[in-house]
């Protein structure tokens, strides 16, 4: 594969908008569970909203991949893009139940535009000899975006309230797009010949992998594979189902709406979003290394 520009200047404004994009969604599990009387939500609504996005990016994933592969990655990483504005707007302007449900659920949609159309951007533009180095430096990005977006979205949640944070977080995704629509051109005409899919293919045979996944036959004859995504999901339960989400309610009831630290006196959503910043940091920060030791 022949390369006619440096993987930094696709990785630059790829990495930004995917960190900007995700400064709604990340305030919301470092904010929202202490925000429930402004959006109109129980504490149980809370728990659904935090977790649908993630339920239709399940089948979505699949399907999203598809259509990257027939359409190019550009189109749908800006749909994915024009989604994450409008949704992060709507959580401003949302109140009770469903209309937030709705605006989860198309964020859903579109971080899997964004995220795994990202991430075949980082593969198209990488060889065989950088593979590792550039999807690192990707990830890289995206778990800036993990840190930063809670950090600052709970300080603005603190200082000027719910509704105009989100109005903040929204200017930032569509910075985000700007990025995109300016600076990020189509990837997919980069991958050398070996990696393209053929031709044509049915969605049955695309399917196919997924389909053998899901056999009893594939989890016998891959059982240390299926362990090691047990242990994955149980990880993911316990830190992102349960942690992530609850750390600013467990702070509130904690130690009340603000936190007194060393003379400073913090709002509860901004010690939430710095923890949650935090974990993002120390886990982003090995990105590269583990890209380099692969």
């Amino acid at each position: 594969m022949t390369r006619s520009r440096p993987p930094h200047r696709i990785l630059t404004p790829l990495g930004l908008a995917v960190a900007l994009s995700l400064s709604g969604d990340l305030t919301l599990y470092a904010v929202l569970v202490t925000q429930m009387e402004v959006v109109g939500l129980t504490l149980a609504d809370v728990g659904v909203m935090l977790s649908v996005n993630r339920l239709v990016r399940i089948p979505g994933n699949p399907l999203i991949g598809l259509l990257l592969d027939r359409w190019g990655r550009r189109r749908l990483f800006i749909l994915g893009m024009v989604i994450g504005v409008l949704t992060t707007a709507g959580y401003g302007l949302s109140y009770g139940f469903w209309p937030f449900l709705l605006a989860r659920m198309a964020w859903g949609l579109g971080w899997t535009c964004i995220n795994v159309g990202g991430m075949a951007m980082a593969l198209d533009i990488s060889t065989a000899a950088d593979r590792g180095r550039v999807t690192g430096i990707y990830n890289t990005w995206m778990w800036g975006g993990f840190a930063l977006a809670p950090l600052l979205g709970g300080f603005l949640v603190d200082r000027i309230g719910f509704r105009p944070a989100m109005g903040v977080a929204a200017a930032l995704t569509a910075v985000g797009l700007l990025a995109v629509l300016l600076a990020l051109p189509e990837t997919a005409r980069l991958r050398s010949a070996a990696d393209r899919p053929p031709a044509r293919r049915t969605v049955r045979q695309r399917l196919a992998p997924l389909r053998r996944i899901l056999t009893r036959r594939w989890l016998r004859a891959h059982r240390r594979r299926a362990a090691t995504s047990l242990l994955l999901l149980i990880t993911r339960f316990a830190g992102e189902g349960v942690a992530v989400s609850t750390i600013s309610l467990l702070l509130q009831r904690r130690f009340g709406p603000t936190i007194a630290l060393d003379g400073m006196v913090l709002g509860v959503a901004t010690v939430g979003g710095a923890l949650l910043a935090t974990r993002s940091l120390l886990a982003g920060a090995v990105g590269p290394l583990a890209g380099r030791l692969s």
